[in-house]
């Protein structure tokens, strides 16, 4: 986590859609600078809460698949969700096998049953699998019928177009088509970004079968006019 920027460093009262009435603290400007004083949710959690409760009231009863293993959003969704399932991927590791428990899945190589998921969701993760065409596809075909896809990525609002930054060859071997730009991982430590999405990450998620794709930017978790930008899909009825 970045260093504390006392210049930047900031507080206001709250209500934060995972834990209520709070304190947030802007800790720096910029991604993550802001969080829950009471829970430690930042604006990618709080902005994914958000969008999740108001169109998933009835998420009690539903059954999630979330990539991710720990947090303030793994902690919310297993208090929340009817079903909960979880899963991290692991380099050299067969998709359907557990590391200490958790369970380990490559998203573009999925081993669920086909609809088994009424919400298939993650933060910061779809910029780092290779082809995102396969994750895409693979999310549908594990959805139920009307079920969501709703995440967060790195996006550039007032970029259309996404760049790509990386691709891997058959080989396995890496090459670079920008510079190599790294994120925080829990897993690795860093992890490499394939690449930086636009706005035309909602044609791409269309072209793989989902049904109104957007970017939801105007929630109620803005706080010190700060959010996280979420991209929310469905898959079709039949």
């Amino acid at each position: 986590m970045k260093k504390i920027e006392w210049r930047e460093f900031a507080l206001k009262p709250g209500h934060c859609p995972l834990c209520g009435v709070t304190l947030y603290v802007r800790l720096f400007n910029g991604d993550f600078g802001v969080r829950c004083a009471r829970c430690g949710s930042a604006q990618n959690t709080l902005a994914l809460v958000s969008v999740v409760k108001e169109l998933m009231p009835d998420i009690s009863r539903r059954r999630v698949h979330l990539v991710s293993m720990r947090g303030p959003y793994f902690n919310w969704l297993e208090r929340h969700a009817g079903e909960l399932w979880i899963s991290q991927y692991f380099d050299n590791v067969e998709s359907g096998s557990e590391v200490n428990g958790v369970r380990c899945e490559d998203l573009q190589r999925l081993t669920y049953q086909d609809e088994t998921f009424d919400l298939v969701t993650n933060s910061e993760v779809l910029e780092h699998v290779p082809d995102d065409a396969k994750a895409f596809s693979e999310i549908l075909r594990i959805l139920k019928p009307g079920g969501l896809l709703v995440f967060t990525v790195p996006l550039a609002k007032k970029q259309a177009q996404t760049l790509e930054r990386a691709v891997l060859s058959a080989n396995g071997e890496i090459r670079l088509l920008a510079p190599a730009e790294y994120h925080g991982d829990p897993v690795r430590g860093r992890i490499l970004a394939f690449r930086s999405y636009g706005t035309d990450i909602v044609d791409r998620i269309q072209e793989a079968g989902f049904v109104r794709a957007r970017i939801e930017s105007d929630f109620q978790a803005a706080v010190m006019s700060t959010w996280r930008s979420v991209v929310v899909a469905k898959k079709p009825f039949h």
